[in-house]
């Protein structure tokens, strides 16, 4: 694969200032692109005679070099004529931006405009005459986005807002490209009419934050149109692809806590808790085209979880210039996979996760090492799918360890 990414942008912001307020404007613009050319070669080991081979090898011994001959193992082409594509993206915006404060009430509001180009071109690489797959997206959206924050106390403010996005489809979502994931096996194909999502969203908060100690309480909305779900296709072999759905909704309720403990003691200054928790009920809305194809007609939004739960314990010792972080996460259980013609749902079952980062710093600003150190998935619990609760697959994502080391000259 060979892929370029360009993305020139500038901003302008000006300052006006009276008596009693503040008023900041801000222009921008922006542009991604970005091309890419891939392809994939298959090749099959076709057995031919067994003479001199310990069949009871591993991979490495049974396909050296030596045993690739007529009378043990021959290689066979075996690419398919979606095992190639082209694909560029184009993304152009401009923006306009405003910040208003005034006493106790500061009003964010400004749009953005984007024109979306995306397009990606599968063909048989050994034609001569080859005909492409096209998938095309061209999308201009107008993105409005809104923010309000009124402080009522010193130390309670009520925070809303409004705003618009979408979603685009990567490359290789939009391909008819299979490939197959190296744990469990499942092969995936794109799928050239997808369409890109657009997401509405809406929230008000209270947040009451004395020092660095933070209680906050938030509802919020979120409408999607035409949202990408992952859905599992009955071919002879289970296979994965993507579906545009009619769109879905999802609502709920957030709490967030941040407290230092130099209040319990002064022994315990330099650490701090931070912990949130999400709650959110999600429908989807199917399309009548769709109601024959996917199988549960009331269900989440794929890939949503009904419960989310973190918390982390921060250590941050100015002296000593030590900072360590221990992060715990939870996923309640979502569903993975959308279930298709009478296939049931794949279900992921709620997973904990565990990760730990230090950092510690040796010396003064000029001429200072650093040394960082980081375990992720710490518990490595077992990743477990079910369909109709019966177990669909299970394994370890396993531990991952990094080691830096980084010396700053001035």
């Amino acid at each position: 694969m060979r892929e370029n990414i360009r993305e020139p942008a500038f901003d302008l912001l000006k300052y006006f200032f009276t008596s009693k307020s503040t008023f900041s404007f801000k222009l921008g613009f922006s542009n991604i692109n970005r091309d890419r050319k891939f392809n994939s070669r298959r090749f099959r080991f076709l057995p031919r005679g067994f003479d001199g081979i310990d069949r009871s090898a591993g991979p490495e011994t049974l396909y050296a070099s030596e045993n690739i001959t007529p009378s043990r193992f021959e290689i066979n082409e075996d690419t398919r004529p979606t095992d190639f594509y082209v694909a560029s993206q184009d993304i152009t915006a401009g923006y306009a931006l405003g910040d208003y404060t005034k006493g106790k009430f500061r009003f964010i509001g400004g749009v953005r405009i984007e024109k979306g180009k995306q397009e990606v071109s599968t063909l048989d690489a050994f034609s001569l005459e080859p005909i492409p797959t096209v998938a095309k997206l061209d999308n201009t959206d107008l993105l409005p986005s809104i923010s309000g924050v009124y402080n009522f106390t010193s130390t309670f403010s009520l925070r809303t807002g409004y705003s618009q996005t979408v979603s685009r489809p990567q490359f290789r979502e939009l391909s008819p490209f299979e490939f197959s994931d190296i744990t469990g096996g499942r092969a995936t194909i794109g799928n050239p009419n997808l369409k890109r999502a657009r997401i509405r969203n809406f929230d008000v908060r209270g947040e009451w934050l004395k020092g660095s100690n933070l209680f906050s309480v938030g509802f919020f909305y979120k409408k999607l149109i035409s949202p990408i779900e992952i859905v599992v296709e009955p071919t002879t072999a289970l296979r994965t692809s993507f579906r545009n759905a009619l769109g879905a909704e999802n609502k709920g309720l957030e709490f967030e806590f941040r407290q230092t403990l130099a209040s319990i003691s002064s022994r315990l200054a330099s650490l701090s808790i931070n912990t949130n928790y999400t709650f959110v009920s999600s429908n989807i809305r199917i399309g009548e085209q769709d109601l024959s194809v996917v199988t549960s007609k009331e269900r989440p939004l794929a890939g949503q979880s009904r419960h989310l739960f973190n918390t982390a314990i921060d250590y941050d010792h100015t002296n000593l210039q030590i900072n360590t972080r221990l992060i715990f996460n939870y996923t309640g259980a979502r569903i993975s996979d959308v279930g298709t013609f009478t296939l049931p749902d794949i279900v992921e079952k709620g997973y904990p996760t565990l990760d730990l980062l230090f950092n510690k710093q040796f010396g003064k600003k000029e001429g200072r090492w650093e040394v960082k150190l980081s375990g992720e998935n710490l518990l490595n619990r077992l990743v477990r799918f079910k369909v109709l609760d019966q177990p669909f697959q299970v394994y370890r994502r396993g531990r991952s360890f990094s080691l830096g080391v980084s010396y700053t000259f001035f």
